[in-house]
């Protein structure tokens, strides 16, 4: 999208300029341009001098504090979306979880996590959506092109683990070697498209995700995949309600749900998140300690109350290790996952780990 560079820069512009050089950021008066251009940085405000005497501009808010996470941020060919969420998880002049974020103006935070599903959201479920999109493929090909990715994924990941996968409680690890077929056959049922997929395609799905044992003690795999579709063939021709598979939350469901989630509630997560992170970090570090005995209580009770509330828990833990590497990967995608999820269940599972990490910030029971 193009748009309009002033020749010579407003006095606002110009004296933000000095700031950040003071600061040691040589930004040009174009790059500010296109951060207000995508609503980052807010508008200068006008003074009107009195009749006869003209205007002048005065930059404000928080602009020199984002103008200045802008620059340590922006990188070439990293897209401005990218640098917007990264300043608005963690700010990158300090890296504390635990200090207020930058106000950044709603318009851009809107816009960026809009474009973190579209394109900067790399978890595996979203690349795999993504795959199927370009080559538009068939239910069978979809499936096909979910399992194979997810068992590449998984292979990686078992050869090459996070250094933040020691932090991972063992009930939620990857599978291992000899289940990963299993599990990329499992997640390739949730891409098998939106039309009734049929009685083969089904069975098939079905009995790939089977561990072996399950399948000696029913004759093996092809001949419980010909009883299976022989089964839900019955049922077609029963004129019975057609089997609906468990299919993935599109990037278009999960934008619409996005579109209605007021910037207090994006907010609210954001915080709720850093802090769950940072204090969760101190309990597994220093949980055995007499001096973090309250804390660590508190934070039993709330990692162990419910699945959803241990889930998030350990999902959330790499954050704070992870502040100069992919902490906001991590956070954004969480943050969407929490606020267009239907189940509201993940939400009441972060009041309870938010208020355990910070009572004092957190009131339980608070409208999110």
């Amino acid at each position: 999208m193009r748009f309009m560079v002033r020749v010579k820069p407003s006095a606002a512009d110009t004296e933000l300029l000095d700031r950040l050089r003071e600061l040691g950021f040589v930004v040009s008066s174009a790059q500010l341009e296109r951060w207000r251009h995508v609503g980052v940085l807010p508008p200068n405000k006008r003074i009107y001098l009195g009749r006869g005497k003209g205007s002048a501009s005065e930059y404000v808010g928080d602009s020199l504090e984002i103008a200045e996470a802008m620059a340590v941020t922006t990188r070439r060919g990293r897209s401005v979306h990218e640098a917007i969420l990264r300043i608005f998880t963690v700010d990158p002049r300090h890296n504390d979880l635990l200090e207020e974020g930058l106000q950044i103006p709603e318009r851009a935070i809107h816009s960026s996590l809009e474009w973190f599903i579209r394109e900067g959201d790399q978890t595996l479920d979203r690349r795999i959506e993504r795959r199927i999109r370009r080559s538009m493929a068939s239910p069978d090909d979809a499936a096909e092109i979910a399992r194979r990715l997810t068992a590449t994924h998984y292979r990686d990941l078992f050869r090459h683990p996070p250094p933040t996968s020691k932090l991972r409680s063992k009930v939620w690890a990857p599978p291992e070697p000899h289940n990963i077929n299993e599990e990329a056959s499992r997640l390739s049922i949730r891409f098998a498209g939106d039309d009734e997929p049929g009685a083969d395609l089904i069975a098939e799905l079905i009995v790939s995700a089977l561990p072996e044992h399950i399948l000696d003690s029913t004759g093996g795999r092809f001949a419980a995949k010909e009883r299976l579709a022989s089964l839900l063939a019955e049922r077609e021709t029963a004129d019975q309600p057609p089997i609906k598979l468990p299919m993935l939350q599109t990037m278009d469901v999960t934008l619409r749900f996005l579109s209605e989630v007021d910037i207090k509630r994006i907010r609210d997560a954001r915080d709720k998140l850093a802090c769950v992170s940072e204090m969760g970090n101190l309990y597994i570090h220093a949980g055995g300690s007499d001096a973090a005995k309250e804390m660590s209580d508190r934070m039993l009770n709330a990692t162990t109350e419910s699945i959803d509330a241990n889930f998030l828990f350990h999902i959330a833990l790499p954050i704070a290790s992870t502040l100069a590497q992919d902490a906001w990967h991590r956070m954004a995608s969480l943050i969407i996952m929490l606020l267009t999820e239907s189940d509201r269940s993940i939400l009441s599972a972060l009041d309870s780990l938010a208020f355990a990490a910070m009572p004092h910030r957190f009131a339980l029971n608070q409208e999110f």
